[in-house]
Formats: C-alpha cells, sequence, structure tokens
C-alpha cells in the first residue's frame, strides 16, 4: 500500500483530528491551529527541549533535531558512487535557512516525486502531508531543531511504532565540487559540498541520511503539564 495516498481515515471515536485539507488556506488552518495551541505553554516550542505531547485532539506535538552540519554519505540519486557531502556549518545555519523551515510540511517518506518537483510549489501539497513546521529553525550546537505538529494517525503511529521516527529534510540546495581532495576543519577528505540549503518539507523516515540523533524522540517534553 502506498502510505502517501492511501492513508486510513482519522478515528473520530479516538478523537483525532486530520489536518484541513487546504494549507493554501491559511485562515481556516491558521484558526485550526490556533484551537490545538492555545493549551500549549511557550515553554513546548523552546529550543532544546525535545520530545512530544500528544494534544486533546490527538495531534502530536514534537521538538526534534531535524538535521546537522558535518559529514553525510550521499545517495546514488544525488551523486554516481555515493560519496562523501561536507555540510558546512555556516551554510546549514545561515540565517535564510534557517528562516526557511517556517511553514513547510511533514511528510511521510520523501513524495515519490521528489526531488523533481517540489511541495512549497504544488498547490496539492496537502495530498501527501501529514503535519507542518511551527516555526523557524534553531541552531542548538551541531544541529538544527524545529517545532512541529503531526496530525494524521498513520504518521503519529509510525512515529510511535519506531517505523519512521527518524527525520530527513527535502531541500533545495547547491552543490559545489572540486578535483582535488579538500578538508573539513576536523580534518575529513571531501570534493563536494552543499549550499544555498533552503528547505521544501521535512520527511518522516526509517532511516534519514543524517543518523539517528535526528529523529523524533517520544518522551514527553519537559515542563508541560497532561
Amino acid at each position: 500500500m502506498d502510505i502517501l495516498r492511501e492513508r486510513a481515515p482519522p478515528s473520530e471515536a479516538a478523537g483525532l483530528v486530520s489536518i484541513p485539507k487546504s494549507m493554501g488556506q491559511i485562515s481556516q488552518t491558521q484558526i485550526t491551529l490556533d484551537k490545538a495551541l492555545g493549551a500549549i505553554p511557550p515553554i513546548a516550542l523552546e529550543a532544546g527541549r525535545r520530545g512530544v505531547h500528544r494534544l486533546p485532539n490527538g495531534w502530536m506535538l514534537a521538538v526534534a533535531r531535524v538535521t546537522r552540519a558535518g559529514m553525510y554519505q550521499a545517495s546514488e540519486a544525488e551523486f554516481c558512487g555515493a560519496p562523501m557531502v561536507y555540510r558546512p556549518p555556516e551554510e546549514v545555519f545561515a540565517q535564510a535557512s534557517l528562516e526557511s523551515y517556517a511553514d513547510a510540511c511533514i511528510t511521510l517518506k520523501h513524495p515519490a516525486h521528489f526531488p523533481n518537483h517540489y511541495l512549497r510549489d504544488d498547490p496539492r501539497r496537502d495530498d501527501c502531508s501529514v503535519g507542518r513546521t511551527l516555526g523557524i529553525g534553531v541552531r542548538v550546537g551541531n544541529f538544527v531543531e524545529v517545532p512541529f505538529l503531526i496530525t494524521d494517525p498513520v504518521a503519529i503511529w509510525a512515529v510511535e511504532s519506531g517505523m519512521s521516527a527518524e527525520l530527513s529534510v527535502g531541500q533545495r540546495r547547491a552543490f559545489f565540487s572540486w578535483e582535488t581532495d579538500q578538508f573539513t576543519p576536523a580534518g575529513d577528505r571531501y570534493r563536494h559540498a552543499e549550499g544555498d540549503i533552503r528547505v521544501d518539507h521535512i520527511a518522516l523516515v526509517e532511516r534519514g541520511r543524517m543518523g539517528p540523533e535526528c529523529r523524533v524522540e517520544t518522551v514527553r517534553l519537559n515542563g508541560l503539564q497532561s
């Protein structure tokens, strides 16, 4: 079953509410989000307080590490031979990049048409959205942390079961390549690096490229009351 296109319907008996089908209708979405967030103390959205909190309507609020700076192994789809690629801190934590996390869709797996087609350009992006971010990215150490809501019951189950708890940022970016070895400040060799990073969506996946540290930690958010 293609879980992106054939999600199970929300269970009214369980009090679960699906996200409005048109995020383009900002007023409808914002009213819904305002109602959902009204009972959440501001502490829930502070960087450095990772974890999850279930709202009365069944939605999941999460604050999580979504990506990091440093080295990662590219996929064959990105580079022939799947080389190591460097993500410089000055690019990962650039203000324009951090601001691009705002109002990004959360998806269950990367959309099938990505990266040939970007969700931010698609008026039908809610067809494969299971939530959305609640603010810009914040640097915490070597990571970017983001607050977001997951509103789809199948996606919430995938996170809680551990099936799709890791995070992978779908992004627009530039690649820079050299014919000779370059070196990171830590001494790692590379010939490819990322730059001009802009966020398109954040995917819930079984295994993300940035490793298991970038995941939704299903521990209770500190400081929140039931």
